[in-house]
């Protein structure tokens, strides 16, 4: 597993850089680069795993090629060397560098050693969780899809069914034949009403939130409008009432989620009292 770990090495001190590589060749896959110049463009030609670099360089400090080495490649570890007790370098080292650790000069190998492998555990972790999200992301676009197929491929056809199931409904009498496709219209209305409720558990679930300003009389005479292309309502009586003397700042999509739930299962579960009028 060490040998598959990347370390680029930037010193410039030549004598520091052949020492290192001599030290540490057996565990790891050593790059080395003389200045910040050079090991930034290993950094962008190779599959660098963990960055070590010396705080005291000419031309470009170690936290000033880190902050480069951010912009092009951000993936690899980063371990600063230090020679020299200074806080004012640490301090940005971490806040502009995003150092994963310091190591004094001069180093002791295995302190170094065991830094390269902890650091590297981080990048392969990094890696692996990136990979995840990755295929989240992909899982979350094919779920998108299933859910488009689910309202037009599937909701397309069964309303077919049912405008079918009424015409023919028109042009028999027997009363047999009519209680089959009562059936059938129950069917497909339960069916519908099933598919609906799993697009609203859907977007109200794994939609973000899309906070607006509710105007609850509009959004229910929209929402009826639905209603009553959706059920049979002429049995019912239905009264609206609304009341609202504030601005109430919800997520629209969440909001009917609650309506259309409410009214459905009112509808689905209403009780047949003889003598009463039936409200939803």
């Amino acid at each position: 597993m060490n040998s598959n770990i990347h370390v680029l090495y930037i010193d410039d001190e030549d004598n520091n850089l052949k020492s290192f590589r001599a030290t540490l060749r057996k565990d790891f896959k050593i790059f080395t680069a003389i200045d910040a110049e050079e090991g930034l463009k290993i950094a962008q030609e190779e599959e660098i795993h963990v960055v070590i670099a010396d705080q005291r360089m000419p031309g470009m400090t170690g936290t000033e090629f880190f902050e480069k080495l951010i912009e092009i490649n951000p993936d690899p570890i980063r371990i600063l060397l230090t020679g020299y007790s200074d806080i004012a370098s640490v301090i940005d080292a971490i806040n502009k560098g995003e150092v994963y650790r310091f190591i004094d000069k001069p180093w002791n190998i295995e302190q170094i050693k065991n830094s390269i492998k902890n650091a590297a555990d981080i990048f392969f972790m990094r890696q692996e969780l990136k990979e995840k999200n990755i295929r989240l992301q992909k899982l979350h676009s094919e779920m998108n899809q299933f859910v488009y197929s689910l309202s037009h491929e599937l909701r397309g056809p069964l309303m077919s069914i049912s405008g079918v199931s009424k015409l023919a409904k028109m042009e028999v009498a027997d009363p047999q034949i009519l209680e089959y496709f009562d059936m059938i219209d129950t069917a497909t209305t339960k069916l519908d009403d099933f598919i609906y409720k799993m697009l609203d558990f859907y977007r109200s679930t794994k939609i973000d939130h899309k906070i607006s300003e509710i105007n609850f009389s509009d959004v229910i005479n929209q929402q009826m409008e639905a209603y009553q292309a959706k059920f049979d309502l002429s049995h019912f009586h239905i009264e609206t009432q609304v009341n609202q003397e504030v601005p109430f700042y919800c997520d629209d999509a969440k909001i009917r989620v609650i309506l259309n739930n409410l009214f459905s299962n009112s509808v689905q579960f209403q009780k047949h009292e003889p003598g009463k009028s039936e409200s939803p």
